[in-house]
This record gives C-alpha cells, sequence and structure tokens, in this order.
C-alpha cells in the first residue's frame, strides 16, 4: 500500500469515527424527555404520598410526646388537675369552646393551650392558675417562652399541612375534651383567640388524618 492510499484510508476511517459521535437526535430527544415525563408522572403521586406519611408519623410521634408529658404533669399536681376538670372554673372561656367536625367524626372540645406564635412556640395558657404548668411543659419540651425566642431553643413545628376544610395546620392545641375531661393533643389552625382545631393527633388519631 503506498502512502497516498494510506493517507486516504485514514481520512475515512475518521470521518466515520466523527460521523458515530455525534450524538442525539432531535427525535431522539424527544423521545427520551417524553419517556421521563411518563415515568415522572407515575412516580409523583406515590412519592408524595410517602412524603405525607412520614410528616403525618413525624406529628403523630410530637403528639404523643406532648400527651404524655401533660398527662405526668396533671397526675402530679392536684390543683392543676383539678382546674382541669372543672368545666364551670371562671377563666375558662366558651371562645375556647369547639363542636368540630373532621371527616365523618364530630368532637367536643376546649382548648386549654397552645404554642401559637405569641412565645415562639413555647405553650402558654390563657387560664392564669394553668400557667406552671405551661412552664412546667415547656422546661420539658426545651422551648423558649421569650417573646423574642431563642435560635438555640428546640421548636415543635408542625410537619403535615394539608388544609383540612377549616384551614392549614399551623401550630399544636392542648384540649379537654368536655364530655370525658381526658386529654387530647390536636393540630391547630388559625382562628380567633387560640386558633381552631383542625386534626385530633392524639390519643385515637382521627380518621381523616390516618
Amino acid at each position: 500500500m503506498d502512502l497516498s492510499s494510506h493517507r486516504r484510508f485514514d481520512m475515512k476511517h475518521n470521518r466515520h469515527v466523527t460521523k458515530s459521535n455525534h450524538g442525539f437526535t432531535l427525535v431522539e430527544l424527544i423521545i427520551v424527555i417524553a419517556i421521563m415525563a411518563i415515568l415522572a408522572g407515575a412516580i409523583a403521586p406515590a412519592l408524595i404520598r410517602y412524603i405525607d406519611k412520614a410528616r403525618k408519623s413525624n406529628d403523630k410521634n410530637t403528639g404523643k410526646i406532648i400527651y404524655d408529658d401533660i398527662n405526668n404533669l396533671l397526675a402530679s399536681n392536684d390543683e392543676w388537675y383539678d382546674i382541669w376538670c372543672d368545666p364551670w372554673y371562671p377563666t375558662h372561656r366558651s371562645e375556647t369552646k369547639f363542636s368540630v367536625t373532621v371527616g365523618s367524626e364530630s368532637y367536643n372540645v376546649e382548648v386549654m393551650f397552645t404554642n401559637r406564635s405569641k412565645y415562639n412556640y413555647a405553650f402558654w395558657s390563657s387560664i392564669k392558675e394553668l400557667q406552671p404548668l405551661m412552664d412546667s411543659l415547656n422546661k420539658q419540651l426545651d422551648l423558649d417562652r421569650t417573646k423574642n425566642g431563642n435560635a438555640n431553643k428546640r421548636k415543635v413545628p408542625v410537619k403535615y399541612k394539608k388544609d383540612s376544610g377549616l384551614g392549614k395546620p399551623s401550630h399544636w392545641g392542648v384540649c379537654r375534651n368536655y364530655n370525658s375531661n381526658r386529654i387530647e393533643v390536636w393540630l391547630m389552625c388559625e382562628g380567633k383567640w387560640d386558633g381552631i382545631p383542625t386534626y385530633r393527633l392524639y390519643p385515637d388519631c382521627c380518621e381523616e388524618y390516618q
């Protein structure tokens, strides 16, 4: 093989290699994008359900912690317990009593205290005599009750914020079931006074939240 024919072979070979590295055509790119869109459409609903389930699980665990702490504190102090159970206590307000319907279930509750943003996520009560109970709860939960707050203090944020029809949950409420006097931990949405009970988390999580 002479030198000229060798060069022609190399040039032909190089042209072949260059042509094979041109990449995707427009049609191929459109097909890839379409397949990715179909996969995203199929995966997205399952991913959203998984995220919602994780957020609900986190909130239910937090609700149990709050419930256990309040239950133990009330059991340790007769005066607090008597105030809790007495529906005619002078500082109980009609504005904090609700008949709430969530899905097919109805509840009669009185909001005793919340962690609405007045004290930077710490719990507080409109019942002055229960404030020592709130201080004990905030101390156990390591929550800051100062108005300015403290970035180093732990907060109790709400994870699941889907609108229940009453509003989006924004804070926690500890309620008294005024049929049985039992403690109930609720997610609350914004509203007059301390807010409006939205989902009951503990005990017996409401069916709508499951």
